[in-house]
């Protein structure tokens, strides 16, 4: 973590420094901006410095679900058609009348039994 090896220590431990180190740039970031803010705006732009951060994690939000997650979105969604289409059970003299055509309820059914 910031060029310091922290692999000696255990699992939690390697946890509270990431999560302290989140927590203490977290807060540095809003002194620093609030600092901006009111030294050297006179609180005259303070609402249009909020207005740009929301706007620029407005831009990158949509970027990461849009070419990120949208692409293994797409797979997870066809596969899911296709299974779907593969799991539908077929009218037979076999088939009781308590089978559903949701491929999930036939899952949970299979895990039961």
């Amino acid at each position: 973590v910031l060029g310091v090896d922290i692999s000696h220590l255990s699992r939690k431990g390697q946890f509270i420094v990431c999560a302290s180190g989140v927590f203490v740039f977290s807060l540095l970031y809003g002194f620093l901006q609030e600092l901006i803010s009111v030294t050297l705006l006179d609180r005259k732009l303070g609402l249009f410095l909020a207005t740009m951060q929301f706007t620029g994690y407005v831009f990158w939000a949509f970027l990461l679900q849009r070419y990120v997650y949208g692409q293994k979105g797409k797979s997870l969604s066809a596969r899911y058609s296709s299974n779907k289409l593969k799991n539908t059970p077929q009218a037979s003299p076999t088939n009781d009348t308590t089978t559903t055509s949701d491929p999930l309820s036939q899952q949970h059914k299979k895990i039961l039994s």
